[in-house]
């Protein structure tokens, strides 16, 4: 039986002191949103997604053997990653341009490599070495891009093992409820403002969030099969306001959910 709060536990152990470490203004540099993090860094990047991470680590440990080599693209920080290592995945790689953040999370990655994860520098915008993967995760990544990320999803099917091998791929879902009752209040959906305008350029923060059907449309331009798709929630209700939305989402159309993840193959 999947032990995936035991490896949530195990995760948060491994990454605590090193993310108390991190330089969170350079972070913020290109997002002032990081900036709410600085009070409590262990709860916002390991806790406050606490169940997103638990239901993506349940479908791969589902769907994927032990032995199979995994690449989590645009990780930032590792907890997907450290979660798996917990339960048996030995072959596990992150990869990500991590020298843009001038040293700021180089604790973080120190944890991950004394945990046996294996760490590369490197853009994921250009094409990758040639090592080939069984399963490539893509997840909260896609959605940071300010322009097409058809060419990063080529770059990471060319490092798929086989056309067996499987590319996961997770991202906010923009007409989710919240976002649908913002609108009809005549506000934004869209990151907040004053965040946005205080960020440097470029702006690393959420620049295009996506639709269940844009999902399917990113996948038949990227020429991949679509096997399975999720639509999940996972922020925990604070108020009534909340716990009524929570149980709105949950037992209404998966449309309304907070995120999207898709199972792909190359076609």
């Amino acid at each position: 039986m999947i032990s995936s709060k035991k490896s949530h536990r195990f995760a948060a152990d491994v990454l605590a002191e090193s993310l108390r470490q991190i330089d969170i203004e350079r972070i913020a540099k290109h997002n002032k949103g990081y900036m709410r993090y600085a009070k409590d860094p262990v709860y916002s990047f390991v806790f406050a997604e606490k169940a997103r991470f638990i239901d993506d680590v349940k479908y791969i440990y589902q769907t994927t053997e032990k032995d199979a080599e995994i690449l989590d693209a645009g990780t930032f920080i590792p907890v997907i990653p450290l979660m798996l290592k917990f339960l048996g995945y030995k072959c596990i790689t992150v990869v990500e341009k991590f020298s843009l953040y001038d040293g700021a999370i180089d604790p973080v990655l120190a944890a991950a490599k004394t945990a046996g994860i294996e760490v590369i520098d490197a853009d994921i915008t250009q094409p990758l070495s040639g090592k080939k993967y069984d399963l490539v995760l893509l997840l909260a990544v896609i959605e940071h891009f300010s322009s097409s990320p058809l060419q990063v999803i080529q770059n990471l099917k060319a490092a798929l093992r086989t056309h067996k091998s499987r590319l996961l791929i997770s991202v906010p879902n923009i007409a989710r409820l919240e976002n649908r009752i913002q609108l009809l209040l005549g506000k934004t959906p869209l990151v907040d403002i004053e965040e946005f305008l205080l960020s440097e350029f470029p702006f690393t923060g959420h620049s295009r969030e996506y639709t269940i059907a844009d999902l399917y449309k990113l996948a038949e331009l990227s020429q991949l099969s679509i096997q399975n798709v999720t639509a999940m929630n996972y922020s925990p209700p604070q108020n009534l306001r909340e716990r009524i939305f929570s149980f709105i989402r949950k037992y209404g159309s998966p449309s309304l959910r907070e995120m999207i993840r898709v199972d792909t193959v190359r076609k």
